[in-house]
């Protein structure tokens, strides 16, 4: 899978999806590794290309609480990256993941 699989993207034409290859970047985490800290300001929308990551956040005492768990094809941190926003939760690779992250 590579990020013109994407669905989100099928509508676009090759000269466009050309300028977002250009912009992409391809990055590995390790399982456990984290993505994204809760309260960080998101610059990247990520897109799932393989693995799986949850979104979380943890309780004043401590408890996990998972709100979503995305994996290949999955897209996140497209609410707060439009609106320049700090994310609300953070987001860990729940296995070894590859992930597209597009400025």
């Amino acid at each position: 899978m590579n990020i013109s699989d994407f669905s989100f993207f099928h509508s676009l034409s090759d000269s466009e999806m050309a300028k977002i290859e250009t912009n992409t970047r391809e990055i590995y985490y390790s399982r456990d590794e984290t993505i994204v800290s809760k309260n960080s300001q998101l610059n990247f929308v990520y897109f799932v290309i393989s693995g799986r990551v949850k979104e979380s956040t943890c309780t004043r005492t401590g408890k996990e609480i998972v709100f979503n768990t995305f994996s290949n094809g999955d897209c996140f941190g497209l609410v707060w990256a439009l609106n320049a926003e700090e994310s609300k939760s953070g987001f860990v690779a729940n296995k070894d993941s590859c992930v597209c992250a597009i400025p």
